[in-house]
């Protein structure tokens, strides 16, 4: 069984190995752990069972949702589990009044790309050469939700796809 909780301090090392074998230019374990201390991240780890296999660092800030960061181990991805992270983080983000979102993606990326479509992402602008090694990175962006009406809207999308995500994913939450 999958199991989602808080970052935690001991989650660092396990992230960092994750991070690395997943990414062309990995964040380091000092900003994984300056997440810790930052009052607008709220990461959370994905175990099955003791095992942290994923993690999403989102910020809430301003009324916004910041997807910062977002990784499956790649002994577990095409299951589902990384839009089980991305739909807990928008939930918890707009359970606590967040209206808009953001996040940048590299423009090859094209599964997580349309993942983030499947969640009303848009394509908002490039970003020439923003990664290190040279790539494109695409600005996605959510919302914002004007009215209480297109936020709960968007709940019950979020809730939908979380219904179809237990269906094929057995998970609990912390």
């Amino acid at each position: 069984m999958f199991h989602i909780r808080p970052l935690k301090v001991e989650d660092v090392p396990a992230i960092t190995q994750i991070e690395a074998v997943s990414r062309p230019t990995p964040w380091s374990e000092k900003q994984f752990g300056d997440e810790l201390n930052n009052s607008n991240s709220h990461g959370k780890v994905l175990l099955e069972e003791a095992q942290v296999i994923g993690y999403v660092i989102p910020w809430f800030v301003a009324g916004e949702i910041q997807i910062q960061n977002i990784v499956v181990a790649p002994s577990h991805r095409k299951r589902g589990l990384g839009e089980l992270l991305l739909n807990v983080a928008l939930s918890n983000g707009v359970d606590l009044g967040c209206t808009a979102g953001y996040l940048e993606v590299r423009e090859s990326n094209k599964p997580a790309i349309s993942l983030y479509q499947k969640y009303q992402f848009k394509i908002a602008g490039r970003r020439e050469a923003y990664y290190r090694d040279g790539e494109t990175a695409l600005l996605m962006n959510l919302g914002p939700f004007t009215t209480g009406s297109e936020t709960e809207s968007y709940q019950r999308l979020i809730k939908k796809q979380a219904e179809s995500l237990k269906i094929t994913i057995q998970f609990r939450l912390a």
